[in-house]
């Protein structure tokens, strides 16, 4: 049978409920070749727009709502274990660039009434939502384990569960450990660095780089993730945040207040930390891309027309 594609527009006809895409008209009976009785705009525009011909060319993935939906929930529960992190300690950073140097005085004068306090409550909440996302990895990757076409996903989904669990045991142990550091024995500056700034590093490059090795196969199926430029996540910029960020923390932790280079590790390290916040959003954005893609797979074009 010819695809309808190469048959006259004029003999084919919308057999499916379709929303025009410039104003959600419904124009399912109309045929290929007709403009939109709403806005007069080419039925065939929203027609090219719909049917995605290269989604339909992939091996088809199993099982694939529960992929969209366990995809989206991990990473909303990244971004929150993140966010609950970055905001907090960008603000920390510009009042006082070190746990170390926090005092009763300047804590009253932070925004947010007992800040320490609350800056704690968070530390915990992160490593909650972090430890939920590891659980959530875990049901994806016992997935995986039976889906021939992500198999190759699964080393990617064990780094990142690696990740996840170290992120949430990091947290955790700073909600608990972090006041001991007010008082602090003199040259453990470099304990607070491997403490403070090393290990959740790692733990967060751990969790990108899975995510960098597994969006992409799973993204494909989305033709608004393929087509994304500006608007697409890089997880190598996430990655290399990351990394500024230790770079910033060391400039200031191996200098004094008073100099330029502690001066230039705090705007490195508050500008990294607001890069990958941002990143995290376009991380949650394009995870809704592809779980719709998932969730409802567009119709090829043989079960979008028929001929009259």
């Amino acid at each position: 049978m010819n695809s309808p594609v190469n048959k006259d527009l004029s003999q084919m006809q919308i057999a499916l409920p379709l929303p025009c895409i410039f104003c959600s008209y419904d124009l399912k009976g109309l045929h290929a070749n007709h403009e939109c009785p709403e806005c007069s705009e080419p039925v065939r525009l929203t027609v090219f727009a719909v049917v995605d011909p290269v989604s339909k060319r992939m091996d088809p993935l199993p099982n694939s709502k529960y992929v969209g939906n366990l995809l989206a929930l991990i990473t909303i529960l990244c971004s929150l274990a993140g966010i609950l992190m970055i905001i907090p300690s960008c603000i920390l950073r510009i009042f006082e660039s070190d746990y170390s140097q926090i005092s009763p005085t300047l804590i009253q004068r932070l925004p947010m009434g007992g800040y320490m306090r609350q800056f704690l409550e968070l530390c915990f909440t992160s490593g909650v939502c972090a430890f939920c996302a590891f659980v959530s990895t875990m049901f994806l990757l016992k997935h995986l384990s039976k889906n021939k076409f992500l198999k190759s996903c699964r080393n990617a989904t064990l780094l990142m569960s690696a990740g996840l669990l170290g992120w949430s045991l990091c947290m955790w142990s700073f909600s608990y450990t972090i006041p001991l550091t007010l008082n602090p024995a003199p040259n453990s500056s470099l304990h607070l660095l491997l403490y403070t700034t090393l290990l959740p590093g790692l733990a967060a490059a751990c969790v990108f780089f899975g995510f960098r090795l597994i969006i992409p196969p799973i993204g494909k199926h989305s033709r608004k993730f393929r087509q994304a430029n500006m608007s697409r996540q890089r997880m190598n910029d996430m990655l290399c945040g990351v990394l500024a960020v230790f770079i910033g923390r060391c400039f200031v932790e191996l200098s004094t207040p008073e100099t330029t280079l502690y001066a230039f590790g705090v705007i490195i390290e508050v500008m990294s930390l607001a890069l990958v916040g941002v990143g995290l959003g376009y991380l949650v954005w394009n995870s809704f891309w592809i779980r719709h893609a998932l969730i409802k797979p567009p119709p090829s074009i043989k079960e979008l027309l028929r001929e009259t």
